[in-house]
């Protein structure tokens, strides 16, 4: 399926994975929103409730050859209006990197929650 090898080769297993339980779990409907280039080729992708709570949001990638064109952005909003449709006015996500906060706070999102990494060679 295009979407599947979509997102195995671009974003990695684990993003397949997510997408692949939302399909067999008849959700994907309601959870995963796609983007096509001119193409009609899957270049973006952003999905919600992974872990079955409906305001997680994330995750949301754009295609290595298609980024910095603004897609990330009108596919975040996107999704935040469907959410809002379907009566979720909250969300939240998981990010781990500073590039990832500053993308989410252009959008109006703030942070609700920071953990520190503590580590220890043993």
């Amino acid at each position: 399926m295009e979407l599947l090898d979509f997102l195995k080769n671009e974003f990695g297993g684990g993003w397949k994975r997510n997408a692949l339980i939302a399909m067999q779990n008849h959700l994907a409907e309601d959870v995963i929103l796609i983007v096509l280039n001119k193409n009609k080729k899957i270049c973006g992708f952003c999905m919600r409730m992974i872990d079955g709570n409906p305001m997680r949001f994330g995750p949301i990638g754009i295609a290595e050859a298609e980024r910095n064109a603004g897609i990330g952005g009108i596919l975040l909003e996107l999704q935040m209006r469907e959410m809002s449709r379907q009566g979720i006015y909250h969300m939240y996500f998981v990010t781990t990197d500073e590039p990832g906060k500053r993308y989410y706070e252009r959008h109006g999102l703030s942070v609700f929650r920071t953990f520190i990494e503590y580590r220890r060679d043993i």
